[in-house]
C-alpha cells in the first residue's frame, strides 16, 4: 500500500509539533512547518531516513502541486537513478529524512535566538538567495 502520510520521528514528536504551537515561525499548519524544515535540511542531508518509530504528521492530500514540486525538486538530485522519482514511498522517506535534519536546525535556532532575530536572519538569507538567482539568471529571473 502506498504511503499516504508524512511522518516524523516519534521520539521527537512533542518538540517537533511544538514548533507550530510556539508561534515561532508563524505557520498555520504542520504541512508548512514540514516544508520549511525540508528546505532547511536539504544542505545537510546525508541519506538518512526515519528508521525508528514514526508518527503521522499530516496526510499527503494536504500537499498542493507547488508543495509536491518542491519535494520532488529537492529529492531528485539525491536519487541513485532518476527513474526512482516515480517511487512515491522512497521520495517521501527521503523528504522525511531531510525534514528531520531541518527540524534539528530549527529547534537549535529556537533555543539560541529570539523569533525576531531568527526572522531577520531568514529574510537576510532569502535576500542573498534572490541575489544569487538574479545574478545567475539575469533579467529572465525578474
Amino acid at each position: 500500500m502506498e504511503q499516504d502520510r508524512i511522518y516524523i520521528d516519534k521520539a521527537r514528536q512533542k518538540e517537533i509539533r511544538g514548533i507550530k504551537d510556539s508561534g515561532y515561525l508563524n505557520f498555520d499548519n504542520q504541512k508548512d512547518v514540514f516544508m520549511f524544515a525540508l528546505s532547511m535540511g536539504v544542505d545537510c542531508y546525508n541519506g538518512d531516513v526515519l528508521e525508528s518509530a514514526k508518527d503521522g504528521f499530516f496526510n499527503d492530500r494536504d500537499l498542493n502541486e507547488a508543495d509536491k514540486a518542491m519535494i520532488y525538486a529537492l529529492i531528485a538530485p539525491e536519487l541513485a537513478k532518476l527513474e526512482d522519482i516515480t517511487n512515491k514511498d522512497q521520495v517521501f522517506k527521503m523528504a522525511e529524512g531531510m525534514a528531520n535534519k531541518g527540524f534539528s536546525i530549527i529547534l537549535d535556532e529556537m533555543k539560541d535566538k529570539s523569533p525576531e532575530v531568527y526572522m531577520l536572519l531568514m529574510l537576510n538569507k532569502a535576500n542573498e538567495l534572490f541575489g544569487e538567482a538574479k545574478e545567475c539568471c539575469g533579467q529572465a529571473f525578474l
